[in-house]
């Protein structure tokens, strides 16, 4: 898969789906170490359709960042 390639290399911007990003993240494919920003464009719809315990899940990750706002 050509992104795994490209993520292996590292990136400055990333836009990904809650699952998708979990999906690299617990692969390892990625990490949250060097994070500076996060943005959950549409974090309101995401709760309302369920998505809390995935946003919960990637804030929570061992690798993120501690003082990710």
């Amino acid at each position: 898969m050509m992104i795994v390639f490209v993520l292996q290399k590292g990136c400055h911007i990333l836009v990904a789906t809650p699952g998708r990003l979990l999906d690299f993240v617990n692969k390892g494919r990625i990490t949250f170490s060097s994070l500076r920003f996060l943005i959950l464009d549409e974090g309101d719809r995401m709760l309302d359709m369920g998505f809390l315990p995935d946003i919960e899940q990637i804030m929570g990750h061992p690798t993120m960042v501690p003082n990710v706002r």
